[in-house]
């Protein structure tokens, strides 16, 4: 997510390309601010997530969640058939979601790949993006990691979303 804060967090992305590095500094900053939230799949009404950008999306969703639509984790696209989105916004009691929502938790929007996992997760993408592209298929929203690097708009992103 550093890569996404500009000029000011750059020298930070460089801690993130080693690891033990980087343990040191989180170690250190939970010492010095105990009340920073501790980095977790799990969201604060319980839901397990597969990872923290989810949580970070699952958490803004959930603030902003009207009380006359659901949500859902890991929808399939279709039955039979291992494709599944991260979030879908479904109409109370329906089972397929109007809009399906997709965290690039590990690239920008720039879909720029520095290793072969962002270059597998991009492919992947590529497939949901092909079978939302056929006729009569409901929406997709993409949630980029540079959009979590920015609250608002990530806020903005969930509530288009909802309407």
């Amino acid at each position: 997510m550093m890569r996404y804060c500009g000029p000011r967090a750059h020298h930070l992305t460089q801690l993130a390309r080693n690891s033990g590095d980087w343990g040191r500094l989180l170690r250190a900053l939970a010492c010095r601010y105990p009340r920073l939230p501790e980095g977790s799949h799990v969201a604060s009404d319980g839901t397990e997530l597969e990872s923290n950008p989810e949580r970070i999306v699952w958490e803004t969703l959930r603030r902003l969640q009207p009380h006359d639509l659901d949500l859902c984790c890991h929808p399939l696209l279709e039955e039979r058939r291992f494709l599944r989105s991260d979030f879908g916004i479904c109409a109370p009691g329906g089972d397929t979601p109007l809009v399906y929502l997709e965290v690039m938790g590990m690239l920008g929007s720039d879909r720029e790949c520095q290793t072969d996992v962002e270059e597998h997760s991009l492919k992947r993408l590529a497939l949901k993006e092909r079978w939302f592209s056929e006729p009569d298929r409901p929406l997709l929203r993409i949630i980029w990691l540079d959009m979590m690097a920015h609250p608002d708009w990530l806020a903005a992103i969930c509530e288009e979303a909802f309407q």
